[in-house]
């Protein structure tokens, strides 16, 4: 039911819904969709919902948003484009299907049952194992070669992957149970290969085994000539390596120290710098605020002195009209004889002498409001002339500290910052050749373990794992591309360990990593595993969905005027945004992606502030 070469089963939406709530709902598209934000707005639930739609034995975890919701429903596609619906009450039970078939024409709705059963696909499990091209597969459940069929829960864990297991230092595909290991193995080996146990677990007779064992430690003689040969090219003393390990540990941190001094003291400056600068910038504003006043009353006080002159020039003109000669009235033109001593221009008229005191009283105020003004811009000027004092002052100050760290503290911590590198590099090629070391050390072990059982007495052989190398290696370098394309710091080299049934990434356990490391790792093995089913075209489900992979992970320190390094979070979000259509991958995340890459992707933020885009999952109410 699933064409391997085209397009696998994909994701369309998930809601919840209740009789009187509005629906709860977020769609996907094919490719690269990431739904991020702010904490509690649902996104860990999406994933609870995706996986007890897909057959979980366990409900989504009850919060304050879901009281009133009864059932989850998860829209698919197929792999013929097919379009289904599973919708699942959230007090547990049977699922019931719904859909179209790749025509448009509705399918019959009917039950799916809870529990898988290996002889009926009608169940949530068997009818997801058909989608992905699964259905009646076998997987061994013990050393005895015992058999079941694969059931979907099988394949959960390398699809979704929740934010407690995605940090763990468990092996992504262990869930830690002992008597579940030999399945869980089985079901990694069987998605590599693409044979289940039922076809590659055969008997080995004794001759078999005696000619294993011969092969074995031939090719592991060989192998341990190439990594001595190795070994020499990169390290010609071998033997002090653990000694040079501990000088550069110790260099190391001491450098660290003295990078982390250097980021304190550039730190001081920067603070001394930045508030002398605020106090440069308000003593400039106040300035240039009394400037402007000052130009306002400069203007003020010119209309004083304007006014006063006009009424001063009234006053002396009607003095020297009163001492002129009997003439003709400067005011009327009348001659003498014919002057009417009842007009207005009579020398000692009132309305003359009213003006002449009304001049005089407002002369009087203005001189008044005039002294006022003068002080006022006095005072003006005399802080304009502090505020530029200060403001010099401060401007030293920034001078002097941006000149601190420019010639001296910058200089110092790029100095220590190469020496620190070249001591990462030098510990590097020590680790390497430490990690080849242990590696020659172990195959010898196997290789005496192999002589001695090919003398050893032997009883009738059990059934035991094979994995092809050359799929392993496939698998193992698909890892590898994809932590590179992350810019996964330090990577040299993927492998896959069968013992701890996890990734040896550079010559480290998986598991020994921090647990940003371990985040990011567990999603590139889960998002791996996906991209080389699907270039081999072995059967997959064809979608992975993780929660937090990033949340954890914080790139180191730089120090200031340094260029910062493709950031491992900003890879991440930029490489899968290039993701072709035909497989699905779902992220919920806290970090945002990029703004160039939320163009490219579906994406979705969610707020947690009512009226700021999306609020969360569950509708605001």
């Amino acid at each position: 039911m699933t064409d391997n070469n085209g397009r696998r089963l994909q994701i369309k939406a998930v809601r919840v819904v209740g009789s009187g709530k509005a629906t709860a709902e977020v769609s996907f598209a094919p490719g690269f969709n990431v739904i991020s934000g702010a904490s509690n707005t649902g996104k860990s639930y999406i994933l609870q919902c995706i996986d007890y739609a897909l057959g979980a034995g366990t409900t989504p975890k009850q919060i304050e948003e879901s009281v009133g919701y009864e059932s989850v429903q998860l829209d698919l596609v197929g792999g013929t484009r097919e379009s289904f619906t599973v919708q699942r009450s959230l007090k547990g039970g049977d699922a019931r299907l719904s859909g179209t078939d790749a025509n448009g024409q509705p399918i019959p709705s009917r039950l799916l049952a809870e529990r898988h059963n290996p002889t009926d696909p009608e169940t949530i499990s068997g009818f997801f194992l058909q989608l992905s091209g699964l259905w009646g597969k076998k997987v061994r459940t013990n050393k005895d070669g015992e058999l079941r069929s694969l059931s979907f829960r099988d394949l959960a864990r390398l699809i979704i992957v929740d934010e407690t297991k995605i940090i763990s230092d468990a092996s992504p595909i262990l869930t830690g149970q002992y008597t579940s290991e030999t399945v869980e193995r089985s079901v990694f080996n069987f998605l590599l290969s693409g044979v289940d146990d039922s076809s590659i677990i055969a008997i080995e007779t004794k001759k078999q085994r005696r000619l294993r064992l011969k092969t074995q430690v031939q090719i592991l003689g060989q192998m341990i000539d190439k990594a001595e040969k190795e070994l020499q090219n990169l390290d010609s003393a071998p033997n002090s390596l653990r000694d040079r390990k501990q000088t550069l540990d110790t260099a190391i941190t001491a450098h660290r120290e003295h990078i982390e001094e250097s980021a304190e003291e550039i730190n001081k400056q920067e603070q001394i710098r930045q508030g002398a600068w605020r106090s440069f910038q308000q003593a400039e504003a106040k300035r240039s605020s009394n400037e402007d006043l000052l130009s306002r009353f400069k203007l003020l006080e010119q209309h004083y002195r304007s006014d006063t002159a006009r009424l001063t020039a009234i006053v002396e003109a009607d003095h020297f009209f009163r001492q002129l000669r009997q003439e003709r009235c400067p005011l009327c033109g009348a001659p003498p004889e014919s002057h009417d001593d009842t007009v207005a221009c009579r020398p000692e008229n009132t309305e003359l002498a009213n003006l002449r005191e009304a001049c005089i009283q407002e002369m009087a105020k203005i001189n008044v409001l005039l002294r006022d003004l003068v002080g006022t811009t006095t005072n003006i000027e005399s802080e304009i002339s502090r505020l530029n004092t200060e403001a010099a002052g401060q401007r030293k100050i920034v001078s002097a500290a941006v000149l601190t760290i420019k010639e001296r503290l910058a200089p110092k911590a790029a100095s220590q910052q190469l020496e620190l590198d070249r001591l990462y590099d030098a510990r590097t090629t020590v680790a390497e050749a430490s990690s080849l070391l242990a590696r020659i050390q172990q195959m010898r072990a196997e290789r005496s373990e192999c002589e001695a059982a090919m003398l050893e007495k032997t009883e009738e052989p059990k059934y035991s794992p094979v994995m092809i190398s050359q799929v392993v290696e496939g698998f193992s370098l698909e890892v590898q591309q994809l932590l590179q394309s992350w810019a996964y710091p330090g990577l040299t080299r993927v492998t896959f360990s069968e013992e701890d049934a996890d990734l040896i990434i550079s010559g480290r356990r998986r598991a020994t990593e921090g647990k940003g490391l371990r985040a990011i790792s567990h999603a590139g093995f889960v998002i791996g595993l996906m991209m080389y089913c699907r270039q081999v075209a072995r059967p997959h489900p064809g979608f992975v969905v993780l929660d937090s992979p990033l949340v954890t992970y914080k790139r180191k320190d730089v120090e200031q005027g340094e260029a910062i390094p493709d950031d491992v979070k900003s890879a991440f979000f930029s490489m899968l945004s290039a993701m072709t259509p035909d497989v699905q991958i779902i992220v919920l995340e806290n970090e945002d992606p990029p703004t160039a890459v939320q163009a490219r992707i579906n994406y979705q933020h969610f707020s947690r502030s009512p009226g700021i885009g999306r609020y969360g999952f569950f509708p605001v109410t």
